[in-house]
């Protein structure tokens, strides 16, 4: 059920994780919040082939949705492109485009765990500035097993 400020507290709350050159972090929202390069967006990526408002996550009737918002590029929900709204699982990844970056989205419930959530990852009031593909350490040529 909505309340005045627009959140639907069955719902819980979303925990979105993500890895980054920068390292990485999390970010945990109680209301609807969209995904992209615009400054609206309370989950940023600066990455041109990330739409300005690429996909929006929103509570409807106690249950966490998805819908891309007509990127050019795609938005895959654990490996199957949004199409349509499409219902969140208690833990799913989210892949802005084909290659692009990956979220974690896990839902938190109401209560207890959120309130856990929240000391663990803090208010919920920032935004998520995801600054690019995590990069892998390189493995020094001819160091590995066998080789000296």
């Amino acid at each position: 059920m909505p309340t005045a400020m627009g959140s639907d507290e069955s719902a819980g709350a979303i925990v979105v994780r993500w890895s980054d050159a920068s390292g990485g972090g999390a970010a945990i929202f109680r209301e609807e919040f969209f995904i992209g390069r615009g400054a609206e967006c309370r989950v940023r990526f600066y990455d041109p082939l990330v739409s300005r408002k690429h996909a929006r996550v929103y509570p409807d009737d106690g249950i966490w949705m998805i819908e891309d918002l007509g990127s050019r590029n795609g938005t895959q929900l654990d490996a199957h492109r949004i199409e349509k709204p499409m219902a969140l699982a208690e833990a799913a990844m989210l892949r802005i485009n084909e290659a692009g970056p990956t979220l974690r989205l896990e839902q938190v419930a109401a209560g207890p765990a959120y309130r856990a959530a929240l000391i663990q990852i803090g208010d919920g009031s920032a935004v998520a500035h995801v600054r690019g593909p995590a990069l892998a350490p390189e493995r020094p040529r001819g160091v590995g097993p066998g080789r000296s």
